[in-house]
Formats: C-alpha cells, structure tokens, sequence
C-alpha cells in the first residue's frame, strides 16, 4: 500500500478546484504560484531598499516574503496547523498596517507601535488557532481598520496607489471565491499548472508591491 508524504497529518478543511495529488506537493499549482511575492520583495528591496531604509515600512518586503512562504508551505502539504500558519502570515501584514496608521494618526504614541503590533498579531493567531475560518474574519476587520484610519492620517499616498492596491485586492478576493465555489476550474493538463487560487495568489501579490509604494510615500512625507 502506498502511503503519501503528508498522509500521517490532518488534512485542512479546504477545498477549492485543484484535486490533492500524492505527492510532496499537493497542490502544485497553488504551491507554486506563490513564487510572486517572494519576487515582489525582492523587487522591492533592490528598487526602494536604500531610500527606505530606517523607515518602518522597510519591514513590508520581509512580510511579503513571509506571507509567500507561509502560503507555500500550506499548499505543498494541505495540512491543518499550516493552514493555521498560512492564516497567521496574513495577520503579520494587517496587524503592520494598522498598528502603522494607529501610530500616524496618533491613536497611539510611536513609542507604543511595537507593542500594538505584536498585541494585533497575538489576537489574530489566537483567531486563526481556533478556526481558520475565524482568522479570515480577523483579517477582514483589520484590513477595514485600515482603510478607516488610512482616511484619518494627516497626508496620504497616491491616489494611483491605493486605487490599484484595491483593484488588484478586488480582483484577488473574485478569483479566490471563483475557486472555494469551483467556478470555472481548469481540467485537464492545466489543472495542476493553474487554478483560480493561483491567480488570488499573484493578484495579491501585485496588490501588496502598490500598499508598498502608498506607505512608503506616507511615512516619507510624515518624517520629512
């Protein structure tokens, strides 16, 4: 009898419109679509790198990476604790965000922005251990305490920025719920190649290269 590689784990409660494969990656075309934002922060870091550095939002590459990794691992395996962790990457970015826009609109002293983070992040991982699901949930309402405070800083972005930013986000959520609905799969020789999911994955990507370039605006005109 066969036994797969990841057969001894908990498989996660996830279901989309690429079938499991008995392999070491299960889900290839999931898996590897990943690659975009670990190519976002590396562009990134060689394209602003310098001019960012000492700037909170130099972080950003190295969550954006992070987030790459985390989906990676998931999607190799589709086991159930790194389902978990895939969730609790996302969170590493939204906690940023917010506990970034908290500072600069001056909810809280800058002094204070490392705790809020971390405090952010804790509530959310707590989220995501109990229920996946719930760690969605978690990410949503972040990401709208985001966009509230975004409008409440002393000076913004680009407005070309953040429309794209939202766009291609938009476009992510559409293609992702194309998949959980199995809507428009790919058969066939393709369907381990590409998926709806893998297209949630580099619009994403995308997204995150234009909230880089909006908050680094941001916090150069707020540091002088």
């Amino acid at each position: 009898m066969t036994t797969c590689p990841w057969g001894g784990f908990e498989r996660a409660d996830d279901v989309g419109c690429e079938a499991d494969l008995c392999g070491w990656i299960v889900h290839p075309a999931e898996a590897w679509s990943n690659v975009a934002f670990l190519v976002v922060a590396v562009f990134l870091v060689v394209r602003h790198g310098r001019a960012d550095r000492g700037l909170p939002v130099a972080w950003l590459p190295a969550i954006v990476a992070a987030i790459g990794l985390g989906s990676f691992a998931f999607h190799a395996s589709m086991i159930h604790w790194l389902h978990v962790a895939d969730v609790a990457a996302i969170f590493v970015l939204t906690a940023f965000l917010l506990a970034a826009y908290l500072r600069d609109a001056r909810v809280i002293r800058a002094d204070r922005f490392a705790a809020a983070f971390v405090a952010i992040v804790a509530g959310g991982v707590m989220l995501a251990v109990v229920d996946p699901r719930l760690g969605w949930l978690g990410i949503l309402g972040q990401a709208l305490g985001v966009v509230w405070l975004a409008r409440r800083l002393p000076v913004r972005g680009s407005r070309r920025d953040l429309i794209a930013a939202i766009a291609l986000n938009q476009a992510a959520a559409a293609m992702l719920w194309l998949d959980k609905a199995q809507v428009g799969c790919v058969r066939g020789p393709l369907a381990h190649v590409v998926q709806p999911h893998s297209f949630w994955h580099v619009l994403s990507a995308l997204s995150l290269l234009f909230v880089y370039r909006y908050q680094r605006r941001v916090e150069h005109v707020l540091r002088g």
